[in-house]
């Protein structure tokens, strides 16, 4: 059955709260603190690499703004081939060891990608961002799925739209600011940004532990 037909006949049951809000923050407050957990590294991956990157490249380590805008399209034109594969070797694998896999990637070679980009070439740059780009399009093949099969029907709009942009706003949007005053802070420690994304994935790892594996459950 579609999340559509699920909705109607939850509908026509009369099975919904009139403030949907109000059941979700009765009912499901720790599904939604564990999806803005885990949202939170996925903000600050897609806001560092595939929006501040550039301009932080040309900024901080000199490189030619060309470079880098050419080397930042290519990667996310890669990237968007390979989530759809990603989302649906979640189907069969599940969400939990696609999304373990990009986690761990981030913190075992974000350190070693920036080193590589600082080298200032444009084979250097294309080559780290589209082995992050690879990373990504783990991470979102599956969060898409992953939060929708978090919260029932009745509260799932509420519950998927809360979640998301409460992290999206308090910490994927921030992301670049918070890069640029960490830099600055430390002295001009260009590190910083990737150092901040190691962090965020960190606590994506530890909240993903106390997640249930999702892909084959039937959605209410």
């Amino acid at each position: 059955m579609s999340d559509d037909e699920h909705f109607k006949k939850i509908m026509s049951e009369q099975q919904t709260y009139k403030i949907p809000l109000a059941e979700f923050w009765a009912n499901y407050k720790l599904p939604s603190f564990k999806i803005i957990m885990l949202s939170w590294a996925f903000g600050v991956s897609v806001y560092l690499i595939f929006i501040f990157l550039p301009s932080y490249l040309y900024t901080f380590i000199h490189v030619k703004l060309s470079d880098a805008l050419s080397a930042h399209t290519l990667a996310i034109i890669f990237m968007m081939l390979l989530i759809p594969l990603f989302g649906h070797l979640s189907d069969k694998a599940g969400r939990k060891p696609i999304l373990f896999i990009s986690l761990i990637g981030f913190v075992i070679f974000s350190y070693p990608l920036f080193s590589l980009m600082v080298k200032n070439t444009f084979l250097a740059i294309l080559t780290a961002l589209l082995a992050f780009a690879i990373l990504e399009a783990m991470f979102q093949g599956v969060m898409p799925a992953i939060m929708t099969e978090s919260f029932p029907a009745r509260v799932r709009y509420t519950g998927l739209s809360v979640s998301y942009n409460i992290s999206m706003a308090i910490f994927g949007g921030t992301t670049p600011l918070v890069s640029v005053w960490l830099t600055k802070v430390s002295g001009g420690n260009v590190w910083m940004p990737a150092y901040y994304l190691i962090a965020s994935v960190i606590i994506a790892i530890i909240t993903l532990l106390f997640m249930p594996e999702t892909y084959k459950k039937e959605l209410d």
